[in-house]
């Protein structure tokens, strides 16, 4: 009775823990695969940027050398880097031509960025 008692607690005890685990994995289904990228602004229109990969995490190194176009979204942050500080900008402070760091995420071939860091410098992975 006592070994029956132990097994269940520990059932319990494992099941408690797994739950967040699965709950974190049903969250980044539903984001899609998180990236990074270094690169160069080619082109912007209303609600996106072409950006010139130079660097980028895994995902992200089929495309180096190439363009992608990255969505942008009302969540969407754009920061500026200046020297010893960073700062808040708008979309519309984007420029063809800027160096930028950009992070988001990719889901059905739709890269949509959380944030945009221009005159950042081009890290590599």
């Amino acid at each position: 009775m006592k070994k029956l008692l132990l097994v269940l607690l520990l059932v319990v005890m494992l099941s408690i823990g797994a739950v967040p685990a699965f709950a974190a994995n049903i969250d980044a289904a539903k984001r899609g695969t998180l990236f990074n990228l270094s690169g160069e602004i080619t082109a912007i229109d209303d609600a996106s940027v072409t950006v010139k990969v130079l660097t980028g995490s895994a995902v992200v190194r089929p495309y180096l050398g190439q363009e992608l176009v990255i969505q942008v979204t009302d969540s969407t942050r754009f920061l500026r880097k200046v020297p010893n500080s960073t700062v808040k900008i708008t979309f519309a402070d984007l420029v063809v031509g800027d160096k930028v760091s950009v992070q988001g995420s990719v889901k059905n071939d739709v890269w949509t960025a959380t944030r945009i860091t221009a005159d950042a410098s081009l890290i590599h992975w």
